[in-house]
């Protein structure tokens, strides 16, 4: 369940200290949907989605607390998965430097079964060469990774 959205170092755009990540199914077999334009259902192992403000150098491992409460559930969306409007917190201590999670448990369990993590910058939505994982003008469809072809953005 790796996230394709936002990638590496990315300037993300921020609207209403929201953004929208996006990333690929992992542990189970994806499920069949011959619709072209998929309806978002829930994941069948959930992911959760939680923005930090800062990144590993900014402060210790131990502000990084994947707690559900906290967290955004991201839905199924053909081959992948998105989470839409993800809280950001402030960062303005952090120069803007932000860290995403993404992480999965399988139902009844609280131990994550699999954890991905990237590193973006968040920008405001005035921002040029700012990126939207989900643009909140179209917000169907949504990118829809393909796990084999790395980070994508649009569909």
């Amino acid at each position: 369940m790796p996230i394709s959205c936002p990638a590496v170092n990315d300037p993300i755009i921020v609207t209403d200290n929201k953004i929208c990540v996006t990333g690929a199914l992992h542990s189970f077999a994806p499920t069949q949907n011959p619709d072209p334009n998929p309806k978002p259902v829930p994941v069948p192992v959930p992911v959760y989605v939680r923005v930090f403000a800062g990144q590993p150098e900014d402060m210790p491992a131990a502000w990084l607390v994947l707690d559900v409460p906290n967290s955004k559930q991201a839905e199924e969306m053909g081959m992948g998965w998105v989470a839409r409007a993800v809280p950001v917190p402030d960062l303005t201590m952090t120069m803007n430097k932000a860290t995403v999670i993404a992480w999965q448990c399988p139902f009844g369990s609280t131990v994550p079964e699999f954890i991905s993590i990237r590193f973006f910058t968040g920008v405001p939505p005035t921002t040029q060469g700012g990126d939207e994982c989900c643009p909140a003008t179209d917000p169907t469809p949504c990118p829809i990774p393909d796990p084999t072809q790395g980070d994508k953005k649009t569909a």
